[in-house]
């Protein structure tokens, strides 16, 4: 070979997918092996140019010549190096006995290839194969190292302490009384196979990394087909691209990622561009499921490898963890278990919780000790994302404060710097579960299981929180259940179109500002018009890809959002609206009175507010209006529900809360109240006190309804706000 050195090294492998040539390297390179990689047979003939390899492995379908017909030339030029042929196609007889027979290829492999099996089958052609961990050739060597056997077992526990299947084997191989010339043979296959295991997953890991990407192409390829049948080139692509994820991800053990891309291949492979209308829309349901089914597996196989994010259901909490550099190196406890971000002043915290979503803040030494700490956390509530989000309090000294002061406060629990691993998990997945109510909402709805899973999946992992209805005669059910701030919709369902799920959805007060986004095969100018008809907002074509998806979800959550909140919040005091708490506070008392647990509904006023109102400016009255709301917000564990009742009346609904407990935490908001100078438009200063009337649950009634009715009777009695802690 003109060029190249006379020594043998290396082997080379010719393939265009890069991921299989990341398979081949990880478990070659493992063995020891020098590996030269080319994607096509003229970066292969640069290669030969220079390096004489002891092995080629050669992929049958190479972009710039087939590997058969590259074989061909590299006998005829006289080269006779052992070649390895890998295909993804089957191996026909006639074609099978011209490699084995006239280009002398001394393996031809089937992709996908099992990683022990490559291993095996590649070192039996190599020219120059020893046998590894071999200890001598005769019984009578293994009889004078009697111990031999099991210190090799030892060595391979110590290299693969983690490994099940490596104590299993071993275990029953010591047992077995076999001869140990046996042994020590079955004790080399196990290693190369745990070898080959370790050596494949740090390949896989980086190929689900890539495939993600490379699926959605098929998806943007797929809408192109769709739109023009014609379309050839995109047809080649598809199927190309299509046959080599199933053959590299079933070599990786990705089953069900290398069964959807098969599945996938021999539907588009049927296409018809000269179809029926109705033909057509048969064979794409078929694509849009595959498609979601796969996208699913590829999923699931990023979570289980490590290279997605958890699933929200099982995800760790995300906390602020307020404490300066010692006292983070104490919070290693609380790591274990939540993902923590650090603050070491007032001004940090306050600028981290404006623009990150915490699940809840952690205040640690010196904080937890600072004198003004409920001021501060009622600095931390207004300044959240989320005003509802729970405190949790970290220190090894005794609380100055009293359980109520805690409750005002906003605290949710309070934990040693060393905590019980139990109470943590618990106080963690309370946290997370206050979190996920603040997650928005969406609810998706299609006849097709395989199109809805994938879509709540991907919704999931990007924050929000999606449910799915798979029989939209229930939609008022779904709705009632979910209260989504936007609904994903498939126009074309049995019984049911999405159509007229829409108009229903558009009919209902509650939900008729939520966002309804229809998925279609029809993205045309036609379905818009018929989309925009029935109450829909927008369309995402189908097959669906996963950025579009997110993008559109995304933009019209935050719309809905904006527009539920102008008729579910009071405006001036950003509190709920009187018929939204009713309609929730209802729904939480219920379950308390499930799990026999009290609550209690408490309505507040301004004391001699109408004095007030009559000598002094609309502004000043806004501004003491909306002081009292700031207060009411800032304050009280993220449970309990706040709004503005009425003009000047202002109602709590606190759920595992008696008569008593709820008395001692409106004598603090009273006297927090009271200490607030405020200003009339003469300069002049004056200060205010709340008066309030209580309904409690199961004592005072069990509905909503009595308890508003009695706390309404009780405020008209103007109780004074007072009592002790």
């Amino acid at each position: 070979m003109t060029g190249s050195n006379n020594r043998s090294e290396g082997i080379l492998i010719v393939d265009d997918d890069a991921g299989f040539r990341a398979y081949v390297t990880s478990l070659l390179t493992g063995r020891g092996y020098k590996l030269f990689e080319a994607r096509n047979v003229q970066f292969a003939e640069e290669i030969l140019a220079s390096v004489n390899p002891k092995l080629i492995i050669v992929d049958y379908k190479l972009p710039d010549m087939d590997g058969v017909t590259w074989i061909g030339q590299l006998r005829d030029r006289g080269v006779m190096t052992p070649i390895a042929f890998v295909s993804g196609y089957w191996c026909d007889p006639k074609t099978f006995n011209w490699l084995r027979n006239i280009l002398r290829v001394s393996l031809v492999l089937q992709k996908p290839v099992a990683a022990e099996i490559f291993v095996e089958v590649i070192e039996s052609i190599l020219p120059d194969k020893v046998s590894f961990h071999s200890y001598g050739s005769s019984q009578s060597e293994f009889n004078d190292a009697p111990s031999l056997l099991h210190l090799e077992a030892q060595n391979l526990l110590k290299e693969y302490p983690d490994s099940s299947i490596a104590k299993q084997e071993l275990e029953k191989l010591l047992a077995s009384q076999q001869p140990e010339a046996v042994a020590f043979s079955k004790i080399g296959f196990l290693r190369r196979k745990l070898e080959a295991e370790e050596a494949i997953r740090s390949a896989r890991v980086a190929y689900l990394k890539d495939l993600g990407p490379e699926w959605q192409t098929i998806i943007e390829k797929l809408k192109a087909i769709k739109e023009n049948p014609f379309d050839g080139i995109a047809i080649q692509d598809v199927l190309a691209a299509g046959h080599k994820i199933k053959g590299t991800a079933g070599s990786f053990d990705l089953g069900k990622v290398s069964h959807g891309a098969e599945r996938l291949e021999n539907i588009v492979r049927s296409l018809d561009p000269r179809a029926t209308e109705t033909e057509a829309e048969i064979i794409w349901a078929e694509i849009f499921r595959v498609l979601s089914d796969t996208e699913l597996a590829i999923i699931e196989a990023q979570t289980l490898y490590g290279t997605a994010l958890p699933e929200a259901s099982g995800r760790r909490a995300r906390i602020l963890a307020l404490t300066d550099s010692l006292g983070a190196d104490l919070l290693t406890s609380y790591s274990k278990y939540a993902d923590l971000s650090y603050a070491s002043s007032h001004d940090a915290a306050l600028t981290g919780l404006a623009r990150v979503s915490f699940d809840a803040v952690l205040l640690a030494e010196p904080f937890a000790s600072q004198s003004d700490l409920i001021n501060f956390c009622r600095d931390l509530r207004l300044a959240a994302t989320n005003p509802s989000m729970p405190l949790l309090l970290v220190t090894s000294k005794a609380p100055v404060f009293s359980p109520a002061q805690m409750s005002y406060a906003g605290f949710s629990a309070f934990l040693p710097l060393e905590p019980d691993p139990a109470d943590v998990q618990i106080v963690l997945e309370q946290m997370i579960g206050h979190a996920e109510k603040a997650r928005t909402r969406v609810l998706v709805v299609d006849d097709d299981p395989a199109l809805t899973a994938y879509v709540t999946k991907v919704l999931d992992l990007e924050g929000f929180h999606a449910t799915s209805l798979n029989e939209p005669i229930y939609i008022k059910e779904a709705l009632e259940k979910s209260d989504p701030e936007v609904v994903v919709l498939d126009v074309i369902m049995p019984g049911l179109t999405g159509y007229d799920v829409c108009r229903e959805i558009r009919n209902h007060p509650r939900w008729r500002e939520a966002a309804v986004l229809f998925l279609t095969a029809k993205s045309n100018q036609e379905g818009r018009a018929l989309a925009f008809r029935a109450g829909g907002d927008d369309l995402i074509g189908k097959p669906v890809l996963k950025e579009e998806l997110l993008a559109r979800v995304t933009a019209y959550a935050e719309r809905a959002k904006l527009k539920r909140a102008q008729t579910d919040k009071d405006q001036l005091t950003k509190l709920m609206s009187r018929p939204n708490f009713l309609e929730h506070a209802a729904t939480i008392m219920q379950e308390c009175l499930e799990v026999g647990v009290p609550s209690t509904l408490s309505l507040i006023a301004i004391k001699g507010f109408e004095e007030v109102q009559n000598t002094t400016s609309i502004e000043v009255i806004e501004g003491v209006l909306s002081s009292l709301g700031s207060m009411i917000r800032g304050r009280f564990e993220p449970q309990i529900l706040r709004c503005r009742f009425g003009e000047r009346v202002f109602g709590l609904f606190m759920p595992d809360v008696n008569r008593q407990q709820a008395a001692s935490l409106l004598y603090l908001l009273n006297q927090e109240f009271e200490s607030v100078d405020f200003q009339d438009q003469n300069g002049e200063i004056f200060t205010l006190s709340l008066i309030y009337g209580i309904g409690s649950a199961p004592e005072d009634g069990d509905t909503i309804g009595r308890l508003k009715d009695l706390a309404i009777v009780e405020l008209g009695q103007h109780t004074i706000v007072k009592g002790k802690i």
